[in-house]
């Protein structure tokens, strides 16, 4: 493959993979079925680390983060409203910095990877939550696939088309 500007076609990629993925799994995302997002859990974590090395001095903070992604069926972000190049930055510090340690509940297990925690009933993900906390950045987003199944799709979508737009 070849890329003539690397750092737009990289991300434009992720998108085309997001978006083949999807339609990949749309009959057993329609049946309501378990829907795998291994995938897209590593194109989060590529964008987010590739972000930070090539692309992060040309995102602004004009625009806050929640402005930038906008509103999504299924994802909730709260807590403090950081300009767009500052939420990013602790988004993918909270990515790639991981711990993990797991706890255990009742039909339910909780992987709280420091501060990326991964809800599952019986196998299949139904939360994730992201709580990105940085110096007196303090946010949190909540990506609800009961609500919606392609929540998370949408969230690193939105995610795509917002840092190509800075």
């Amino acid at each position: 493959m070849s890329y003539c500007k690397f750092s737009e076609d990289f991300i434009n990629r992720t998108k085309e993979i997001i978006s083949g993925y999807r339609d990949l799994f749309e009959e057993e995302i329609e049946k309501n079925d378990g829907y795998e997002i291994t995938l897209l859990l590593n194109s989060m974590l590529g964008l987010a680390v590739f972000t930070k090395d090539k692309f992060f001095d040309h995102l602004t903070n004009e625009k806050t983060f929640a402005e930038k992604i906008g509103e999504i069926n299924g994802v909730k972000i709260s807590g403090c409203n950081p300009g767009f190049k500052d939420g990013v930055r602790v988004l993918r510090n909270t990515i790639a910095h991981m711990g993990d340690s797991r706890e255990d509940y009742e039909n339910e297990f909780k992987i709280n990877n420091r501060d990326v925690s991964l809800h599952e009933d019986i196998g299949e993900v139904r939360t994730l939550e992201f709580n990105c906390k940085q110096g007196n950045i303090n946010y949190q987003v909540l990506v609800n696939l009961e609500k919606n199944k392609l929540a998370l799709d949408n969230f690193l979508t939105n995610l795509c088309d917002a840092i190509i737009s800075s």
